[in-house]
Parts: C-alpha cells; sequence; structure tokens
C-alpha cells in the first residue's frame, strides 16, 4: 500500500486503486427489482437507463445519513455497490416485502475503484469488446475474463477519470493493483480519502454528516426530493431550510482539531466538521459548519487563532480534464 502522500499523487497523476475492505456488493434480482432499489435509494432511479449507473446516499428509518451507494443497472440484475452501516443491510428484506424480487449481499463479489488520469489504462483490460474510450460518464458494460462476469461503470469519486469494478473474489484484485503499479501508481490508503474529496466536493462519510442536516451538510444533491414514491428515510423531505451550511476552507501548516471554534473577529460563526491529511502539502484542507451568512466561500475567518480563507469547490484543476482517454502519449 502506498503513503498518504504517494497516494494523493497517485490519484492527482497516475492510476490509483481504492479498495475499501468494508463495503458490499450487494445483487437485487427479480421483477420488482426497480421497485426494491427505489425504496433503498434516497435518490430516484425511475428514469435511469439500463447499462447505466447512479450515486444516491443511503438512510435510515429516522432519515440519518447511513452512507453512500452506487447503483449499477444492468438488463435482469441490480447491483448496488455499498460503503452504509451494518445495520443498514439489516434493512434490505424490508425492503423487499410484498414484492417479486430478492436483495441480498454477494460474497463473491468485490468492487474496487480506480481512480486518476491513467486509470483507464487500467479498466481497459476488463471492458471486453468496447474500447474504453466509448464508455461514457455514467455508463456501465458487462464482461467476462477468465470466465468470470465482470461489471465496469464509468463513475468516480475524485474528479479524475474514473472506473468502478465489480470483480470475482480472487487472482483479479491483484491483477488490478499490478496494472495500476506499472503506471506508477498503485493500492493507495484510504486515509488520504478525506482529503480529495473535500477537493472535489464529494461526501466525507460519516464525518460531514454528523450533528447536522444533509440540507446542512450540503448533500442534498443525491437525494431526490420531488418523488412521490416512498423510500427509506423519506422524512428528509420535510427538512426545514437550513441555517447552517458546510463549507471548504483552507489553512497554512497542519490541520486544527476536530471541533475547533470558527471566528469572525470574536464572534463564535462555527466549528470544524471535517479534518483531511495534509499528505505532504503546505497547506491544510478542512470542512467547516458554519451558521448563517457565514456558509459561503471567500471569506476570511480564524480557526484556533490561525488564518482561514473559506472556498469555493473544486479547489483544484483535475489533471484529467485536460487528458483524452485512450491518448496512451498525454
Amino acid at each position: 500500500m502506498l503513503s498518504i502522500a504517494e497516494s494523493y499523487d497517485a490519484i492527482r497523476s497516475q492510476a490509483a486503486v481504492i479498495e475499501r475492505p468494508d463495503a458490499a456488493v450487494i445483487r437485487v434480482t427479480g421483477p420488482d427489482r426497480a421497485a426494491v432499489v427505489g425504496r433503498l435509494l434516497a435518490r430516484s432511479t425511475e428514469f435511469v437507463a439500463v447499462d447505466s449507473c447512479v450515486d444516491s446516499l443511503l438512510l435510515g428509518p429516522d432519515g440519518q445519513v447511513k452512507g453512500l451507494a452506487t447503483a449499477l443497472i444492468g438488463t435482469e440484475t441490480i447491483w448496488l455497490v455499498s460503503d452504509a452501516e451494518a445495520d443498514w443491510i439489516d434493512l434490505l428484506s424490508d425492503a423487499a416485502e410484498g414484492l417479486e424480487a430478492v436483495a441480498e449481499v454477494a460474497p463473491e463479489l468485490r468492487a474496487l475503484h480506480v481512480e486518476g488520469p491513467r486509470s483507464w489504462q487500467v479498466a481497459g483490460d476488463y471492458t471486453g469488446d468496447t474500447p474504453i474510450e466509448d464508455l461514457l460518464l455514467g455508463e456501465l458494460v458487462t464482461t467476462r475474463a477468465d470466465g468470470e462476469q465482470i461489471l465496469v461503470a464509468r463513475s468516480g469519486s475524485t474528479a479524475e477519470f474514473g472506473y468502478l469494478l465489480v470483480l470475482p473474489e480472487g487472482g483479479l484484485r491483484d491483477e488490478v493493483v499490478a496494472a495500476a503499479e506499472r503506471l506508477g501508481g498503485g493500492l493507495i490508503d484510504p486515509e488520504v480519502l478525506p482529503l480529495v474529496h473535500i477537493e472535489t466536493n464529494h461526501p466525507v462519510l460519516p464525518q460531514q454528516t454528523r450533528d447536522c442536516t444533509v440540507l446542512e451538510a450540503g448533500l442534498g444533491w443525491f437525494i431526490s426530493f420531488d418523488r412521490s414514491d416512498g423510500f427509506i428515510g423519506d422524512q428528509v423531505c420535510q427538512l426545514p431550510a437550513p441555517h447552517r451550511r458546510v463549507v471548504a476552507a483552507q489553512l497554512d501548516g497542519e490541520p486544527p482539531s476536530l471541533d475547533a471554534e470558527v471566528r469572525d473577529g470574536d464572534v463564535v460563526v462555527g466549528r470544524v466538521q471535517v479534518v483531511a491529511p495534509r499528505a505532504d502539502r503546505p497547506q491544510s484542507l478542512v470542512l467547516l459548519l458554519l451558521e448563517d451568512p457565514y456558509g459561503v466561500p471567500g471569506l476570511d475567518l480564524t480557526v484556533d487563532g490561525r488564518p482561514a480563507h473559506t472556498l469555493s469547490r473544486p479547489v483544484i484543476r483535475p489533471r484529467s480534464w485536460t487528458m483524452s482517454i485512450g491518448d496512451e502519449s498525454a
């Protein structure tokens, strides 16, 4: 596994393999599979085409955030790649109750994310007859390797090129890691993910929603609030307008402590909500939970007596934005 600094460089410059041992692959089958997935996800998949993918928050019955999932919409099966808390898995049977469908964890499958400017050079070995440059953002292909089914979706969380691979347990995982290593990347330390996710406005869970609502956390875009069908945790649709907001901020040197006070002069206006590692960078990035009207970019505040500047996101210009998939000379 790469160090945190090496992991950051792999994501932003080469090809990084992101493996989360706690992630589960859930298989939903049967005639009513779409209805089951509709109950499980906070974001609607009603009009999502076959061979597509979509990200959604996962909520508990009380409306609290339990995790994030990517739904892979296949022809006869829908897969959910979920990082939800363990008690959310217990809701699978409830979601299928009264419907002709089965929702179950598929322990024989493993999910790997490959992200970075050169990630397509890794994922391209597993897209079968579909050239990697033809796989568009949000699309899914189903192929086979060594007689085993493989799913490849173009989806990511770092604003670089990204692919989600669902593979059988076994040697293919090592093949993927080895391919990334040959490009100068490899298996990253997941401790770096809060940093790259803050940079690109991807959720940092569960920290980002700690003691605040999904609207205050700025995660409403992972929920379909205008749905007419019910879903687990749908009381979030009745949340009042937020009076606090999460915003990114930058400080020189080491990151501040979690829950450190944020001040405008002598007035306390919020706290540090999420802390990320520096990854050998000169500045630190954090998420602040600020009272209105302070939850906006472009403000100079103090955190633990140190200057902090709030930022719009993304705070970087990903290398992938100036590269072309399929061009190995770049």
